[in-house]
């Protein structure tokens, strides 16, 4: 059982060279996990995910995500329950599966969404709008002040 999960919430894109690289440690870490290739994109990007591997004859299971370009919380969710699987004790029932996990199907559109400026600004815009939201009420600042003015 490795550790090997750096993913953690920040102000900040999730490339998908990093992904990548962690799909990379995660081999590097762990004898029973390999990368496996589903193809190139129409540009070219290469379609990586790993399988893992966790006994002979077991059933198999396919985990994608990153379908459509802006589906962020895709790879991110998906990274996390990879990382339960690879950290769940010998007799957990995840071990009784084998698996195929690609984190981004779409690596042409998510590498554009992060990559265009427009998309970027919408980010931001989108994560000023989570910075003043006071959780422990629910209310989203701005347009609560312009109503109250």
């Amino acid at each position: 059982m490795n550790k090997v999960f750096s993913f953690k919430l920040q102000k900040q894109p999730l490339y998908l060279f990093q992904i990548y690289a962690w799909l990379d440690q995660l081999v590097a870490a762990n004898s029973n996990v390999k990368i496996v290739s589903a193809g190139k994109t129409t540009e070219g990007r290469e379609i990586r995910g790993i399988e893992i591997t966790n006994g002979a004859n077991l059933p198999g299971a396919i985990l994608e995500s990153g379908i459509h370009a802006r589906e962020w919380i895709g790879p991110a969710a998906t990274s996390w329950i990879i990382n339960q699987i690879l950290n769940s004790p010998e007799d957990s029932i995840w071990r009784q599966y084998n698996y195929v996990y690609f984190p981004v199907t779409n690596p042409d559109g998510y590498e554009y969404t992060w990559n265009t400026v427009s998309n970027l600004q919408y980010l931001m815009e989108c994560w000023q709008k989570i910075d003043q939201v006071d959780v422990s009420t629910g209310v989203y600042y701005p347009r609560a002040m312009g109503q109250l003015r």
